[in-house]
């Protein structure tokens, strides 16, 4: 059975969010220091400032994909009929 695209793009944005709502409690990063990123950075830091990074890859492309436009619309036309009278 074939989905329809917006099925599977809902479907694949729930998954990437899922993903990476697993993947932010980085227990295997808890007890170890090293290595050190850069010289700088312990390990469970640099996975934080990529993991923060990524996220808002991620709050772009679901803003970009799954925004309710339709709420917007009705809004805009809200306005319009308040302007009207």
């Amino acid at each position: 059975m074939i989905l329809p695209v917006t099925t599977m793009k809902r479907l694949s944005l729930a998954l990437l969010v899922l993903l990476f709502y697993l993947s932010h409690q980085d227990f295997w990063h808890w007890r170890v220091a090293k290595p050190i990123i850069f010289g700088l950075f312990p390990i469970g830091y640099a996975y934080h400032i990529v993991f923060t990074i990524l996220v808002s890859l991620v709050m772009w492309v679901l803003v970009r994909a799954a925004w309710p436009t339709e709420l917007e619309e009705q809004i805009e036309r809200e306005e319009r009929r308040g302007e009207d009278q």
